[in-house]
């Protein structure tokens, strides 16, 4: 079947850490010059019940906090954008970090099966360019603000419009970019992911190294696989100054290329020498290096077998009551309760409704100090005369939201 494109920009509430959500998703279509097939989507959801909002977030995506009741619940949201998320389609997104929110979706929804594992490809935008400028200049930006760097690539000059679709077109323009400058990089990272897989596979056999660039912690890194199970990769990684045994997990979508990829002149550009870091890896102490990042804990492994085929079969069979499961723990209770409650109040009954709306508070309690913390540092920051309407309706959102 024919290869199917997406240019997709997701739109987060809240850091992808910790309890997060999205006011929706934009995307279009596109051909393999990522010009646009049709008319671009937006589709929004319901705020949770539960969930604060990032003030930050709001700020800085223009979103009045006072529309976030007026999209779909998660449940329809991931519903309506499950066919988008298929084996034969890339994605095009920026910092992958905003669409894994949608593992939680998914994991807060009865779903064992996340999108983000069913595309062919997702090629993160941001690291694409990342990489391209560290084989070009030896170093990469530090920022990952796509308007900021539209305009360093004279891209877009106007960092102030943040109008949804200025952003996915600007998304479509940094592609058209990378394309152009770095055709093979960008090919290369549009791999089918069973490609990628297959390669780490062959390097694990032929005990060959890896290359990866770490973004997160600023960072280039040297691996030697050890393992391969499950697309999780578990490796010893040098990454300049000591050598730790970490697991990476090919549904992050990153680098991980051969080695071989290091030329004598990027090593020279980046000042890095892959000899002595293959040197440093094949004569690791006895001791067991620090394991980090450990895996990622499976969608339910927390709850028993008898509580995994409950959610399977409300999945299977669809939700016409609230019901619950008998002699089940109190952890898996309120997951049900938090579902039904997000998803399907009308089902509850009014006490299971109250003990809802209580658990609520409790969370949103919480969250609020943390809220009016970033919102003070956010009236620190802010000189947008533009905005202080929008910074005064984040102030009263929490005081005027209700349950």
């Amino acid at each position: 079947m024919e290869t199917k494109r997406l240019l997709l920009l997701p739109l987060p509430l809240n850091a992808p850490q910790g309890l997060s959500s999205l006011y929706g998703i934009m995307y279009t279509e596109c051909d393999e010059h990522f010009n646009p097939l049709g008319k671009s989507e937006l589709l929004t959801l319901r705020s949770l019940d539960y969930c604060m909002p990032s003030p930050g977030y709001l700020y800085a995506q223009h979103i009045d906090p006072y529309t976030l009741d007026e999209g779909v619940s998660e449940e329809e949201f991931l519903n309506r954008i499950e066919h988008l998320f298929n084996e034969d389609t890339i994605i095009y997104t920026w910092s992958l970090g905003n669409l894994k929110i949608l593992n939680q979706l998914c994991q807060r929804n009865l779903r064992e099966d996340l999108l983000i594992t069913r595309p062919r490809c997702i090629v993160d935008l941001n690291l694409c360019l990342k990489v391209h400028e560290l084989f070009k200049e030896g170093d990469c930006s530090r920022s990952s603000n796509l308007e900021r760097l539209g305009k360093k690539y004279k891209l877009s000059d106007d960092l102030n419009n943040q109008d949804i679709l200025h952003k996915l077109m600007l998304l479509k323009t940094m592609a058209q970019y990378l394309n152009s400058v770095n055709p093979h990089l960008l090919a290369y990272m549009s791999r089918d992911l069973c490609l990628h897989k297959k390669e780490i596979e062959k390097a694990l056999l032929e005990n060959k190294y890896l290359f990866e660039l770490n973004l997160h912690d600023e960072c280039t890194e040297i691996l030697k696989p050890l393992a391969l199970e499950h697309n999780t990769l578990t490796a010893l990684c040098f990454d300049g100054g000591q050598v730790l045994k970490k697991v990476y997990d090919l549904y992050d979508y990153t680098l991980l290329a051969p080695s071989g990829v290091l030329t004598l002149e990027r090593q020279r550009l980046l000042n890095l020498d892959l000899l002595d870091a293959k040197s440093y890896l094949l004569n690791v102490p006895p001791q067991q290096p620090t394991v980090l990042h450990e895996r990622r804990p499976r969608s339910f492994e927390c709850f028993t077998k008898e509580e995994r085929d409950f959610i399977r079969k409300l999945r299977t069979e669809g939700v016409h009551e609230a019901v619950f499961l008998e002699q089940s723990s109190a952890k898996f209770r309120k997951y049900l309760l938090l579902y039904y409650g997000a998803n399907h109040q009308k089902l509850l009954s009014d006490l299971d409704l109250k003990s809802y709306y209580a658990l609520c508070k409790q969370y949103l309690e919480k969250q609020l100090p943390r809220y009016f913390n970033e919102l003070n540092t956010l009236y620190g920051m802010s000189a947008d005369p533009n905005r202080g309407a929008l910074l005064e309706k984040i102030r009263h959102y929490p005081l005027e939201r209700s349950l």
